[in-house]
């Protein structure tokens, strides 16, 4: 499947062209700058994407910041939205994690911002655009590698470019594609049912994507809280 496959398909869906009718070259054109707008809104929604990967680099002894992106000193073909962790490697076999959890009120609190140490423990990213700036603290001296953890990118779509997602994505940004088309041509009678479709085919793959919380209970001989009602099983009612 390409991308005109997934364009034809977006068309037929919408009503606005038959499965025998050739689409003209300026609406496959237009179409597919739909879509490729789509995926990139998509990019914008953790729950559009369907995992993180872990990127391996060295860090630069006494830079600060290290900037990502594609003209960063980290090259990478679009900058990270976010840095959800990173992992700092003391050696071959031994590792430590680095606190990503500070945003510019933190950093900017610092009293000693570029202070330097040989194994930095804190980070704080900035995404800026086109490259995001990664503030490592103390500034390290050290050239050590460090793995980050970050958002896949949903690369754009060309006419003739192949069309390689997981499953469930198909249905999700055709559907999706479809209804923004309809919306695109006045004059189309799109389907009752293609709104409805396409909301249910992007919560499949948003459901997929959804980080589920962690859950943790009180541990034993914590106690409990007081005040509320307490279940009698022999009476079959609540207790005062």
């Amino acid at each position: 499947m390409t991308g005109i496959d997934v364009i034809t398909h977006a068309f037929i869906e919408s009503n606005i062209f038959g499965p025998a009718d050739p689409i003209p070259a300026e609406d496959a054109d237009f179409a597919l700058n739909k879509l490729n707008r789509l995926l990139d809104n998509w990019n914008a929604d953790r729950r559009a994407v369907y995992t993180d990967v872990l990127a391996g680099f060295t860090l630069i002894p006494t830079l600060s910041p290290h900037t990502i992106g594609p003209g960063g000193v980290w090259i990478v073909a679009q900058r990270p939205v976010t840095i959800a962790s990173a992992t700092l490697w003391l050696s071959a076999t031994v590792k430590q994690p680095i606190d990503t959890e500070h945003d510019t009120a933190w950093y900017q609190a610092l009293d000693l911002p570029l202070q330097q140490a040989a194994q930095p423990t804190d980070l704080y990213y900035e995404p800026d655009w086109p490259e995001g700036a990664l503030f490592f603290w103390p500034v390290p001296t050290s050239a050590l590698r460090v793995d980050l953890q970050i958002r896949t990118v949903l690369t754009g779509l060309t006419l003739a470019g192949t069309f390689s997602f997981p499953p469930g994505y198909e249905d999700a940004i055709t559907l999706t594609l479809g209804e923004a088309l309809a919306d695109a041509y006045p004059g189309s009678t799109a389907p009752a049912g293609l709104a409805k479709a396409a909301e249910k085919a992007r919560a499949r793959i948003f459901g997929v994507n959804d980080a589920t919380p962690k859950l943790a209970t009180r541990d034993s001989g914590m106690p409990g809280g007081g005040g509320g009602l307490g279940y009698n099983w022999q009476t079959g009612m609540n207790n005062r």
